[in-house]
């Protein structure tokens, strides 16, 4: 916060037993063996323990390497390498490091191309080291990330909604990485740039937004293999034109226009990254003869209209990103992209444009997406029967993590949409789910929603025609968030907790509980709903979202009240927004509702927080997010 006083709070290293226990965690624990081995492996273990000098990311490294190693003479090999004396404090690393095949030392190596403290994006790195030629598909990509991340060369690791991972590197290890790749990869800052830069750079990474300034000598030239521009960045025309073997292009949020001509002559390219850039309209048909191109990012490009009619001709393309764009529709050549793994958007024509566009009938041609993690199916109305949407083939998707359906404005009927919801059917191991526009059933509830037994995040948007929300604390034991938007008439009550009317007492349920793992539910733009109904008893014989950590109610003008159990439920956040009704009920101490939410320690009206960390704050202190850093 603003003004907080900042404290250094110096850390002990650790001890040789508690190094021990980090390794013996990472290397022995759950992996099987008998007791035997590990008091034979233990005294050795031991040993390597007390060359991590107390420090954890050291303890951590050889506690991954050790997993692989499984008998006594691997792991006194560890223990007796003549790296210990002859590289010291970079053994550890050096260990780990020559333990990885040739193609993952190549993949470590080129993570030096970041900058310290970066984010990195899982598909967007296995994208850049297949276009390196380190492999060549994207299952052995994931493969070779993952076998990183089990010797801790990566951390800060989380999951994103969409199948992919999110990751940072260490600093030492960041250190560590440049070492290895010191004259080849470089990261340049503004003030960093004097001159020409060094000759063997191959892989580079510029840090300010002119990039007339680079000078390349001819080795450079020659030699330039990555390319990674600034959000921001002023293109040079002539810049490309110097990189003919360039292979790696990003130019993300550089606001370009319209896509530099020289690029479409680099025929060595195989990664072009030109997403985030909302005011690119078209793309050249130019751009097809990058016949090379493995991975083309065009999402999040807001304004995009259409994709070169040629596109069929990029017969090398495995990667498609053209979610978040302003697109109609897929130009049919892209049936023709028989290697193409991950298409992240597809769009249903109408039956006037069948034959202009790509259609459901031609994803016979496109084996190898079943591997992909991430779909949209948007104007999934316009399909016209079971069979076709069954030619999409999601059941046998068995990667995908991330679905979204968006009817749209198609003018087919209500019972329609039911048959083609439930023909849509995915492999039950889908976690996040998104229904946008559906005007089917009055549930919104397909039948196939109860094999989603990994279900983690759901996402009801405009479903106009629903009226009762789906028992979904019952169906859906593994969903953590919920949000459900712009619903025009709904009822929420015990239906949505799975819990049946007129058996709340009923002794028989007192083993259910209802959304166990729920920690987020939102919801938005709700114009007619104004009662949400949830008595239970208070003897805690019937549990109702018991992990619930944050509740959001947005643009839900006309609803009265809370339901009764919320006084029971541990929350965190309460964040209420334009509801006007209910903002009079959630005034201190005068609130019909204020004895149901008092203790919840942060809540939020209209932005602002009127009680923070358990403390009333005064309407002359209220501060918002905006204010807090």
């Amino acid at each position: 916060m603003m003004n907080a006083e900042t404290r250094m709070i110096p850390l002990d290293l650790l001890s040789d037993e508690c190094c021990w226990s980090i390794i013996k965690q990472l290397a022995v624990e759950g992996r099987g063996r008998d007791q035997a081995k590990v008091a034979e492996l233990e005294k050795i273990g031991r040993e390597i323990a007390r060359k991590c000098k107390g420090l954890p990311l050291i303890a951590t490294t050889l506690g991954s390497l050790l997993c692989f190693k499984k008998t006594k003479s691997e792991w006194e090999g560890i223990l007796h390498n003549k790296l210990w004396q002859s590289q010291k404090d970079l053994a550890p690393f050096l260990l780990s490091y020559y333990d990885l095949s040739l193609s993952e030392r190549c993949c470590l190596s080129y993570c030096s191309i970041f900058p310290k403290d970066y984010s990195i994006e899982s598909n967007r790195l296995i994208g850049m080291w297949m276009s390196q030629g380190y492999f060549s598909s994207g299952i052995e990509g994931k493969e070779h990330f993952n076998s990183l991340c089990m010797r801790s060369l990566f951390q800060d690791i989380q999951k994103d909604d969409f199948g992919g991972v999110n990751c940072k590197m260490h600093d030492i290890v960041h250190d560590f990485v440049q070492y290895l790749t010191k004259g080849k990869f470089s990261v340049i800052k503004a003030d960093d740039m004097e001159g020409e830069m060094e000759e063997n750079v191959r892989h580079l990474t510029t840090h300010f937004s002119k990039l007339s300034v680079l000078k390349f000598n001819e080795k450079n030239r020659e030699n330039m293999r990555s390319l990674i521009v600034p959000t921001g960045s002023n293109l040079d025309e002539c810049l490309f034109l110097d990189l003919p073997h360039l292979r790696t292009l990003g130019l993300r949020a550089v606001q370009i226009e319209k896509l530099p001509e020289s690029i479409t002559g680099m025929r060595h390219l195989r990664y072009l990254d030109l997403s985030w850039n909302d005011r690119l309209k078209e793309l050249p048909e130019s751009l097809c003869d990058l016949c090379n191109l493995q991975t083309l990012k065009l999402d999040c490009c807001w304004a995009l209209e259409r994709l070169p009619k040629g596109i069929g001709k990029l017969v090398n393309l495995r990667n498609l990103y053209i979610k978040y764009c302003k697109l109609e529709g897929l130009p049919k050549g892209i049936r023709k992209l028989r290697s193409l793994e991950k298409l992240d958007w597809f769009a249903i024509p109408s039956k006037e444009k069948r034959e202009e566009y790509f259609d459901v009938g031609d994803f016979n041609e496109l084996k190898c997406l079943q591997y992909q993690e991430s779909l949209e199916i948007t104007q999934a109305g316009n399909l016209e029967n079971t069979d076709e949407a069954k030619k999409i083939n999601l059941e046998n998707m068995e990667d995908l993590v991330y679905l979204e359906f968006v009817f749209g404005n198609d003018n087919s009927d209500r019972q329609h949409q039911i048959t083609i919801l439930e023909a849509l059917k995915p492999h039950p191991y889908l976690e996040t789910l998104t229904i946008s526009g559906y005007k089917g059933h009055p549930t919104c509830s397909p039948k196939w929603l109860t094999s989603l037994v990994l279900l983690k995040r759901l996402n009801l948007i405009a479903c106009v025609y629903c009226e009762i929300l789906p028992p979904l604390g019952k169906l859906l034991p593994s969903l953590e968030s919920l949000e459900i938007w712009s619903w025009k008439s709904v009822k929420v009550g015990h239906e949505l907790l799975g819990i049946e009317e007129g058996k709340r007492k009923d002794p028989s349920q007192s083993s259910f509980v209802s959304f166990p793992k729920l920690t987020e539910l939102w919801f938005q733009g709700m114009d007619e709903w104004k009662e949400w109904e949830g008595s239970i008893p208070e003897d805690g014989s019937l549990q109702v979202m018991p992990s619930l950590r944050s509740l959001g109610l947005s643009n839900c003008e006309k609803l009265e009240g809370l339901p009764d159990f919320l006084r029971m439920i541990r929350l965190h956040t309460l964040s209420i927004y334009r509801c006007e009704v209910l903002k009079q009920g959630c005034q201190k101490g005068t609130g019909k509702e204020w004895l149901k939410i008092s203790h919840i320690p942060n809540i939020q009206i209209d932005g602002k927080y009127v009680q923070r960390d358990g403390i009333w704050v005064q309407e002359d202190d209220v501060t918002s997010d905006h204010d807090i850093e």
